[in-house]
């Protein structure tokens, strides 16, 4: 891993565990001390995450953490359920049964780890490894190099918004249902009933809309 990829994660592990927050100010000398590493590599790794609307950097200031509107939140909510509705469709069309059974085993898997987490923030950060996980995963299934690489930038954007932005402990009374719909698009994908699948996607993620708005 080069020096731009160690300060990229180290921001980001930040960012997503809440030690930054919105509106946080990110102290570049503070960085450099503690990762053993000079400017420009964390220069350049501040660049990537407001080029994904994670950090604004503010001449004269520096750089903070964002603080997105709702409605921009919604916006970004509604691109992503017409990319993913696509996928997912796709994937109904050629994914093979051993590797949805292997995304089966995961939403079990993930949902124990779940119910046996303590707090809502780790339940939190469990189901946005798991949501992270399943999307990618069926992703990987759909066999379109296109789709994916339209539609991976923006998953630190969704991961900021719905875990840190918004707070995704808000979100912890829906999450059973969460997993529960994750497993419902798997059985319509295993059908291959391709306009199922994108229903479904469609009200998963319209779901947690109805939850912001």
């Amino acid at each position: 891993m080069n020096r731009s990829a160690i300060a990229l994660e180290a921001i980001r592990s930040r960012i997503f565990s809440g030690n930054l927050r919105p509106g946080d100010h990110i102290s570049i000398p503070h960085l450099t001390k503690e990762l053993g590493i000079s400017r420009q590599p964390l220069n350049e790794a501040l660049k990537k995450l407001a080029s994904l609307k994670i950090v604004e950097i503010i001449p004269q200031v520096g750089s903070i953490v964002t603080k997105p509107e709702k409605e921009d939140v919604v916006n970004f909510l509604y691109i992503f359920s017409a990319i993913e509705s696509a996928i997912f469709g796709r994937a109904a069309e050629v994914a093979q049964p051993e590797e949805l059974e292997n995304l089966d085993k995961m939403i079990t898997n993930d949902f124990e780890k779940w119910t046996e987490a303590k707090t809502d923030t780790d339940k939190s950060e469990i189901y946005r490894r798991h949501n992270r996980n399943f999307h990618t995963g069926v992703h990987t299934v759909a066999r379109s190099t296109i789709m994916t690489d339209i539609s991976y930038p923006l998953w630190d954007r969704m991961d900021f918004y719905i875990t840190v932005a918004i707070g995704a402990h808000s979100f912890a009374p829906r999450l059973p249902d969460a997993f529960e719909e994750h497993r419902k698009i798997l059985v319509a994908i295993s059908s291959k009933d391709v306009n199922k699948v994108r229903r479904l996607t469609e009200e998963h993620v319209q779901s947690f809309i109805n939850e912001i708005s």
